[in-house]
């Protein structure tokens, strides 16, 4: 998988008997994604990465901007730099506990996310980040902590809320 000659290096579409897949839920069996794997795939909507893919690496969605829905399970851990930058129509991301990082730009462009959901504030406060792209709130997106949303503004500047301009 960490070859150019693979088939899924800097996948443009993904197909499925002919027909694209919009929406890409990994089986339990995968543990691994490659470095570039589904960069600029643009005709996906929603993507669930289970917790037995501990680490998303860099570039893995880089640029898929059909993307709209992002579910990462308890057990990811990391995510590499520019994993989801890029992602331009991205709305709702979902952070479990267990990512303890994320890489310089992760979220870099990736403007138009409006909720960031967490189930652990301390977590959330104590994840190391390469910088302002790398949290999903950078861009002002609404935290929400077990589905309330956080509105304490005492908080926001550790959560980074609103802490990037690209203009």
């Amino acid at each position: 998988l960490y070859s150019t000659a693979s088939p899924l290096y800097n996948l443009k579409n993904l197909y499925l008997n002919g027909e694209p897949i919009g929406d890409l839920v990994f089986p339990d069996t995968i543990d691994k994604l490659s470095n570039y794997s589904f960069r600029n795939c643009t005709n996906l909507t929603s993507l669930v990465i289970p917790g037995t893919i501990t680490s998303t690496p860099k570039y893995a969605f880089y640029g898929c901007t059909s993307l709209t829905n992002l579910v990462l399970e308890s057990g990811v851990k990391s995510l590499g730099s520019y994993a989801f930058a890029g992602c331009t129509k991205l709305e709702s991301v979902t952070i479990p506990q267990t990512l303890s990082s994320t890489g310089n730009n992760a979220f870099q462009t990736s403007t138009a996310i409006k909720s960031v959901y967490i189930t652990d504030m301390e977590a959330w406060q104590n994840m190391e980040r390469g910088n302002a792209y790398s949290k999903p709130t950078c861009y002002g997106a609404s935290l929400y902590l077990n589905g309330a949303e956080v509105l304490e503004r005492t908080f926001w500047e550790d959560i980074g809320v609103g802490e990037c301009n690209d203009s």
